[in-house]
């Protein structure tokens, strides 16, 4: 926590117009400017913040994305109906028909060969 609060709360960000927070160079404390301006560099933020704003690597990003999926599922577990005897779906099956349909409505992988031209 010590770290992070060294990064933020340091001379540079009100002396040092070039000083960024990130080595991306996209999260910088603004220069002293009209209200739009402002207004403008929050709009060029990305919605989702990347790891490197909190001081993490990228891989932090993937290890979040795992931790979704699991809570995701776990809560379709939850949800599920406790049945003791036959007649309706196992739940093994009402989660494959759920699995196959977030697959479904998945874009098509790229074709990179492509892309890359």
């Amino acid at each position: 926590l010590i770290s992070i609060m060294d990064r933020f709360y340091t001379p540079e960000v009100v002396y040092d117009d070039s000083f960024t927070f990130t080595p991306s160079g996209k999260y910088y404390a603004p220069v002293d400017g009209p209200y739009e301006n402002y207004l403008e560099y929050i709009r060029s933020l990305p919605l989702i913040p990347n790891p490197e704003v909190f001081g993490l690597h990228d891989n932090a990003d993937i290890t979040k994305d795992q931790q979704e999926t699991n809570n995701l599922f776990d809560s379709i577990l939850i949800t599920l109906p406790r049945q003791a005897s036959g007649g309706g779906k196992s739940s093994q099956d009402v989660i494959t028909a759920l699995a196959n349909d977030i697959l479904s409505k998945m874009p098509k992988n790229f074709d990179e060969e492509k892309a890359m031209k």
